[in-house]
Order: structure tokens, then sequence, then C-alpha cells
């Protein structure tokens, strides 16, 4: 009887409920959305400058001098990508350091702006190479501006929707989004594998564009 009781006794000394410290989910702010995810797409906007050299007839003329097709489609996706990437850090140097005062992890960062100016320029190569005028090349680049703008969550969080999430999934700009997401929440590795699907991508855009520019007889 008096096991009993020590045992009631200790039993009913316990708390009926034990309190558990609430972790806290982080996410991204309005602005902080709006901030990553217009820029992720507007981005590619910025992908005509190797169709205006060629409406201008200056890679005909530097081809007439003896520079090869090969050698002018991949200086030019280099120039493209060094001038991309240091528009990038500006642009985000200003919207983490100044607007949002946000630390992130440097290494990532640099990692996935350098991964957005491939992305773009590689973009960029494709147009160039598939079309020969400005006007033509933005006939394509608009539409898939607006697509991505639209379908990669760019005005709204798709996140919210399975379906709209899984076709934008397939969007590179939704991709970067992911990318520069995790980075600001403090998790930039745990997207990883979608640094590995834009390399994938933007390697088949550069060498399609690059075949078909080389390809063709006037350039």
């Amino acid at each position: 009887a008096e096991s009993f009781q020590k045992v009631w006794e200790t039993f009913a000394a316990r708390p009926l409920f034990r309190e558990i410290a609430r972790e806290d989910i982080r996410v991204l702010s309005t602005i902080e959305y709006f901030l990553i995810s217009l820029f992720a797409a507007f981005g590619f906007m910025f992908s005509t400058e190797f169709l205006r050299d060629r409406e201008q007839k200056l890679l005909a003329r530097a081809f007439t001098a003896g520079i090869g097709k090969s050698t002018l489609y991949w200086s030019n996706f280099l120039s493209n990508f060094i001038i991309f990437f240091a528009g990038i850090l500006v642009y985000f140097a200003i919207v983490f350091g100044l607007i949002l005062r946000s630390s992130i992890a440097i290494v990532p960062f640099f990692g996935i702006a350098a991964l957005q100016a491939l992305v773009v320029s590689a973009f960029q190569s494709l147009a160039g190479g598939l079309f020969k005028t400005n006007k033509t090349g933005l006939a394509f680049i608009l539409p898939a501006l607006f697509v991505m703008l639209y379908l990669g969550g760019a005005f709204y969080s798709v996140n919210q929707e399975p379906t709209m999430e899984k076709i934008a999934n397939f969007l590179p700009n939704y991709q970067l989004f992911k990318l520069y997401e995790g980075l600001v929440l403090g998790h930039p590795y745990q997207e990883a594998s979608r640094a590995f699907i834009l390399l994938a991508v933007s390697t088949v855009m550069a060498f399609i564009g690059w075949f078909a520019f080389t390809k063709k007889e006037v350039i």
C-alpha cells in the first residue's frame, strides 16, 4: 500500500502538460519576395546585346577580319557573363545591404550570382544563335519572359498552389528564386539540386545557340 501511495504521489506531482518551445519558421517578407523574384525573371530582358551586334553587322565585320564563328560566339558569351555577373553583384549588394539589411552567406551568394549570369548568358546566346535581328529576338524573348513571370511566381507565391508549383519547377527563374530564397532564409545548400538543373539547362541552351550560329551561312 505504501509503495502504491509513493507511485501515486510521484505521478500526481508531474505536470499534466509539458511546455515545448516553439520554433518559428522564417518566411520571406512581401518586399523580399518581389525584389528577388522579379529580378530573377527580368534579368532575361538584358538578353539582346548579341542580337544588336548581329544587326549592326559588328559580328560580320569581325568574321571578315578572320575571327572564327566559334570564337565570336564564345567570346560574346563570356563578355556577357562577366557584365551580367557584375550587374547582379551591384543589384544584390544594394538589396541585401541597403534595403533589406540581411546577412547572407557570401560564398553561396557568389555561386548563385554566377549561376544566374550563366543562365542569362546562355539564354542570350541561344537567342543570338537562332535569330538575326533585335526585332525577331524580342518577339521570342518577350513572350518567354511573360510566361516565366506568370508561371514562375513573380507576382504571387506559387507555393500555395501545388499544381502551379509543379509547373514553376520547369522554369529557370523559379529555380533561381528558390536558390536566393534559401540564401536569405539561412539554408543556402538545401536547394542545391536546383543549381545542377540550371547548370544543365544553361549548357544545353548555350550549345544549341552555338550550333545554330556556326551553321548559318550569313552572320
